[in-house]
């Protein structure tokens, strides 16, 4: 397929997503100066089918449902299903910032192959909640990424119950990767108790760490 910029996918893994709030999240990318070519959401095994009949235009949004498998399954899934060579991603309770997409595509086209950028942290856990920013976000949704990083790198882990990113980016290595980032807050990001990150870490937390500390040793040693 020819694909040129600045078309690019947007991945939305989800699973019994608040209705109000997955369209909140899909509003904030199609109100980007350059809006996703393509959203594909992964429906993963919600307990009613995720339907957005009636509120964006079909021909850009497609759903796919899948048995419910996790977090790395869907956002495996949306990657392979994905027409374009460049990959976004956000979650149904994040939200992205104005300016997010041109900035980032931007860097894109000066042959970065992943943009990293700020995420704005919005703690509803406290009162009144905690606010910061964070630099440089690894955040799946604060960052812009060439497919083809994810034939470089694999995809996300599958056999785990939380951390998935995290693992992956225990396995990037910017030395082989183009990697820049913008300054600019691009992600909202809402941390409430129920994020899928946040759901019963401590149960694959062990081989997680074990995972990572692999990752990390064998960077050093090829060093």
């Amino acid at each position: 397929m020819v694909d040129e910029l600045p078309h690019y996918s947007l991945v939305m893994a989800a699973f019994n997503p608040p209705r109000h709030e997955i369209a909140a999240a899909i509003k904030s990318a199609l109100q980007q100066d350059i809006p996703p070519s393509e959203i594909v959401v992964i429906d993963d095994g919600s307990d009613e089918p995720l339907s957005l009949d009636g509120l964006f235009d079909p021909a850009i949004i497609r759903v796919h449902r899948q048995k419910n498998s996790g977090y790395g399954s869907a956002v495996n899934a949306g990657i392979r299903l994905a027409s374009h060579r460049v990959l976004s991603f956000l979650d149904h309770d994040d939200l992205w910032c104005a300016g997010k997409s041109r900035s980032q595509l931007d860097e894109i086209g000066r042959g970065s192959d992943v943009v990293l950028g700020s995420t704005e942290i919005v703690d509803e856990r406290l009162t009144p909640p905690a606010y910061r920013v964070v630099g440089d976000s690894r955040v799946f949704g604060a960052c812009m990424f060439k497919k083809s990083v994810f034939d470089e790198v694999g995809l996300l882990i599958e056999d785990a119950r939380t951390g998935e990113p995290f693992e992956w980016w225990s396995r990037f290595n910017k030395n082989l990767l183009q990697t820049s980032s913008v300054r600019r807050p691009v992600l909202r990001r809402r941390i409430h108790g129920a994020n899928l990150g946040l759901r019963d870490p401590a149960s694959s937390s062990a081989d997680l760490i074990h995972r990572v500390r692999q990752h990390v040793e064998q960077k050093q040693s090829n060093a």
